[in-house]
């Protein structure tokens, strides 16, 4: 058996309970089956509420002492039990209810639990106290048992979100694209290499589904990068960003078995893509390798690099309901876990096309095109007013950033006011960009909305059209989502 690390939730006034109970797993301690932990071991100084918080976290079974002092108990019940009771349903831990005490237990939040001993007892209705603990630590053997039978078929992955630089992040492999020129991080990677190592820049400009792998050599807190080859930026979409990290994953476990750690960063949100929407197809794709067992048995550490500070907080708001949404079992707010079978899968071509079918169900969600300088100062009215009020309608959001793109820009943006199903335009500052955009979307009879902070500076009559005027991000937000929900 392998061990597990069981927390005891109960009250001070059942300590003698606890104290005895703690006796009689003393050979599951000796044997290594068990570490066990209570609030006694809290040293002077340290946070309790932390601690606590903590140790129930990393808990594979919580055993909760009841009685109707427990019950009592507002820390034990509302804290406690609520965690414990959260983490059972994620499948993350197991409660056991130990009944020590006769009291209305059935009616808890635990109520619907198996509790021991046999038929829920109270330990104290037996008159021999050793034989009724012995009856717990029977029934708990069981519990640990399963418990190493579905461990031994299964593997945990640690998913993690962190806010650093990729070049002094350290990891196994930091995986990065080659959209058939080199931007953002890819881009200053790819520099810093050619400079430091002296290597020739076609050495890491891999063809579309090839890879490169280099060995950092010191110059980087990573021992490898690999660059992946795919489509041009401009067609690097959702279904695209999820293929992206499943290969990655793949490829990983051909060349570099022997990897732990595995680092991406983020795709789509630079070119304008929707930032949830990208954020959930890599998730997805990584997800999807994981469940279909194409990653090397070392691997435990996935984690997605994000150096804007801004940007990073964003994500993690996101992160919690799109991990939970994948099974992911959240940990901390950057850190999740993951558990799934390694059993060999019988027939990955079925498993292959339901992926393909889950992914490319991303490219059939309408998106509204957002026409408006792509500068920092107008990140809040974007992310928080504009993004805001298109996902409350159930749409993507999606812009261009002429400063990431190569090529025919122009006829790019014009190609994907076509294809959006509103545009939205943002004419605060008087953008000539802006404005040649809108008029294009007018032409073309697109439903198009305008924002501006004051109707006073429109630099010509579109006054008949949808304008909205704001001052506050969250009027802006208000009556934007009311203005699309009647558009729809």
């Amino acid at each position: 058996m392998s061990q597990s690390k069981i927390f005891i939730s109960y009250s001070h006034k059942d300590e003698q309970y606890r104290e005895e109970f703690e006796k009689h797993l003393v050979m599951l301690k000796r044997n290594g089956h068990v570490q066990t932990w209570n609030d006694r071991k809290i040293l002077p100084g340290q946070n309790w509420v932390k601690e606590i918080s903590k140790e129930l976290e990393s808990a594979d079974i919580i055993i909760l002492l009841v009685s109707s002092d427990f019950l009592a108990s507002d820390y034990c019940f509302d804290i406690e039990v609520q965690q414990a009771m959260r983490q059972h349903e994620l499948g993350q831990s197991t409660v056991v209810p130990i009944i020590l005490r006769p009291c209305d237990w059935h009616d808890a939040p635990f109520g619907i639990i198996q509790g021991l001993p046999k038929d829920a007892k109270p330990i104290k209705e037996y008159s021999d106290i050793d034989g009724a603990f012995l009856e717990v630590v029977k029934g708990l053997k069981k519990i640990i048992l399963e418990k190493s039978e579905i461990k031994k078929d299964t593997k945990e992955i640690t998913f993690e979100l962190v806010n650093s630089d990729v070049t002094n992040f350290p990891c196994d492999v930091l995986v990065l694209k080659y959209a058939q020129h080199f931007y953002g991080a890819d881009k200053f990677v790819s520099g810093l290499l050619v400079d430091k190592k002296d290597i020739s820049i076609s050495e890491i400009q891999p063809d579309i589904g090839q890879y490169r792998i280099i060995e950092s050599a010191g110059h980087m807190e990573c021992r490898h990068v690999m660059f992946l080859g795919v489509p041009e930026l401009w067609t690097f979409r959702y279904a695209e960003i999820s293929d992206f990290a499943k290969n990655a994953l793949i490829k990983i476990k051909k060349s570099l078995g022997s990897a732990h750690s595995v680092a991406f960063t983020i795709h789509g949100v630079g070119y304008g893509l929707d930032e949830v929407e990208a954020f959930q197809s890599q998730l997805r794709g990584i997800k999807n390798a994981l469940d279909e067992g194409f990653i090397s048995d070392k691997l435990e550490k996935i984690f997605i690099i994000e150096k804007d500070k801004d940007q990073f907080e964003r994500l993690k708001k996101y992160a919690n309901e799109l991990l939970c949404n994948f099974n992911f079992s959240s940990k901390t707010s950057t850190e999740w876990t993951y558990i799934f079978s390694t059993t060999t899968v019988s027939n990955k071509a079925e498993i292959n096309n339901k992926s393909l079918v889950l992914e490319n169900k991303i490219e059939e969600k309408p998106f509204v095109f957002v026409a408006m300088p792509f500068k920092k100062e107008f990140d809040d009215v974007f992310y928080f007013g504009i993004q805001g009020a298109v996902h409350e309608n159930g749409l993507l959001c999606e812009r261009i950033d002429q400063d990431s793109s190569t090529g025919d820009i122009l006829a790019r943006t014009l190609s994907k006011i076509e294809q959006a199903k509103f545009v939205i335009a943002e004419l605060s500052g008087a953008n000539p960009n802006v404005y040649l955009e809108v008029g294009y979307a007018l032409g073309k009879g697109k439903a198009t909305v305008l924002l501006t902070k004051n109707i006073k500076d429109l630099q010509f009559d579109l006054r008949g059209y949808n304008c909205i005027s704001y001052e506050r991000i969250i009027d802006l937000k208000e009556k934007l989502s009311k203005e699309l929900s009647s558009l729809k």
